[in-house]
């Protein structure tokens, strides 16, 4: 399935739509105040009945993720290979779960299996960004 970003020069208010049908996958709100971002919370469009819609929030002064009520900082999930600001960026939720190689080239962030170069996932820079703008890649699921 394909899905993009209805708003390209702002993916912190935007919408994750379906290429093929335009359906709503996912809501993406973030809340700023003078010192810049606060919280940027995922909401499902489409939630099991019963669930909360919300699928995940990034708590931006706490530098930690929750996704379904579980937290992690970003230190505990993430980890870098190479430079300080260059190589690859590793992100794994916890032990069972798979490990991500998240990569910024050409313009794009590209996240393959850990040691593997299938692409799960890619996110293309809208035009007009700079790389300094774009240190922090969205996260993934």
């Amino acid at each position: 399935m394909e899905a993009i970003f209805d708003n390209e020069t702002n993916i912190l208010n935007a919408q994750i739509r379906v290429t093929h049908d335009n359906s709503v996958l996912y809501s993406v709100v973030t809340s700023f105040n003078l010192w810049g971002r606060k919280y940027t919370i995922l909401k499902d469009e489409n939630p099991i009945p019963g669930d909360s819609r919300i699928a995940g929030i990034i708590h931006w002064r706490e530098r930690m993720f929750e996704i379904r009520g579980q937290r992690r900082s970003f230190s505990e999930i993430k980890t870098k290979a190479g430079g300080m600001f260059s190589g690859p960026r590793h992100w794994k939720w916890s032990a069972t779960r798979k490990e991500y190689e998240v990569a910024y080239e050409h313009a794009q962030w590209k996240v393959s299996l850990k040691n593997s170069r299938k692409v799960a996932a890619r996110f293309t820079v809208p035009f007009g960004l700079t790389s300094s703008e774009n240190r922090i890649p969205p996260f993934c699921t």
